[in-house]
């Protein structure tokens, strides 16, 4: 198993030289590392952020609920105190709720400003090309965020919860929540909820003067744009004017974006320092390309990757 993390972190690693060396060439012959896909500016407002934020916090506070009063399981207790099975079912339970709320969120927003797929970041026409730059983008930013990660913690030692938990708790069904948990809900949740409706917001503000009732609700859905690969309208200089921000706008939405997802997880030691630099990567992606599966695709291998070496490591050191 030892050999086969060896031979990812090689392939990692040759894949992320080959993507940074691609990527400064395309720099200095004056290119877009990735090129600029058109699509509707996001028409939601600061309401909508708050209703999702809202339902988030909301459906925790529901599964608290329903874990102490349906399953006899208190999770606010903490984690030392339960036992493996109501551990996991506590692990499980809130990224459950999580992406309910999201959904939710998503679909009511969808109602109220007439957003679509598309807006939202989904094109099924783009999985396999999403998938492909997923995991390049991947191999471009695991080195340099696991790197910096490494050198933090060796300055400021910080144990993770989760190591602990999964030291005391090593049964398979406790680690199949956390992996549910890490590896599949929180790269969806976190990557809507933050790349999409935040960073899409922010682009769009940024990008034009917007009054004070646009701020706050959104701007009513504007005409579908025209897919990238097909010939532009007549008058498809206004329509590109209205859709492409300017670099100012795409880099101050990409850094808000990046500092508000790390501030969340101020609590974690020194790891908003490297989810920062993640961030601004995930921010990149998807400014250029308005579609979030790549992000996620990245996510999920970033905390996969992760997961699986803490599980081997503890595996190795009970051995």
């Amino acid at each position: 198993m030892d050999s086969l993390m060896q031979l990812v972190a090689v392939a990692v690693l040759a894949g992320s030289c080959a993507g940074w060396g691609t990527a400064f060439c395309r720099i200095a012959r004056k290119q877009p590392v990735l090129p600029h896909d058109p699509r509707r500016c996001a028409p939601w407002g600061l309401i909508d952020l708050a209703l999702a934020a809202l339902l988030l916090a909301v459906f925790h506070a529901l599964s608290v609920l329903v874990l102490r009063h349906g399953c006899g399981i208190d999770s606010t207790q903490g984690w030392e105190r339960l036992a493996s099975r109501e551990l996991a079912v506590a692990t499980f339970a809130e990224p459950l709720a999580n992406l309910a709320a999201i959904t939710l969120a998503l679909t009511l927003i969808g109602l109220r400003t007439a957003a679509r797929c598309r807006d939202f970041g989904i094109s099924l026409r783009h999985v396999p090309q999403d998938l492909r730059l997923g995991l390049a983008a991947f191999m471009m930013l695991a080195p340099p965020v696991y790197g910096i990660q490494k050198l933090l913690v060796v300055w400021f030692p910080y144990r993770h919860p989760l190591i602990s938990m999964l030291q005391q708790h090593t049964e398979a069904y406790v680690q199949a929540a956390v992996c549910f948990s890490a590896v599949v809900a929180a790269p969806i949740v976190e990557e809507f909820f933050y790349r999409v409706l935040w960073q899409g917001w922010l682009q769009d503000v940024l990008s034009r003067q917007a009054s004070f009732p646009q701020l706050v609700f959104g701007r009513p859905a504007a005409p579908a744009c025209p897919p990238s690969d097909s010939p532009a309208p007549a008058n498809g200089g206004d329509v590109e004017a209205a859709l492409q921000p300017s670099p100012a706008a795409e880099a101050l939405a990409i850094l808000g974006c990046a500092a508000l997802f790390a501030a969340m997880h101020i609590s974690h030691g020194p790891a908003p320092i490297p989810l920062f630099v993640l961030a601004l990567g995930l921010g990149y992606v998807y400014a250029r390309t308005g579609r979030v599966l790549p992000c996620i695709v990245v996510h999920l291998l970033l905390n996969g990757c992760s997961l699986a070496a803490l599980l081997m490591e503890l595996r190795s050191c009970a051995g």
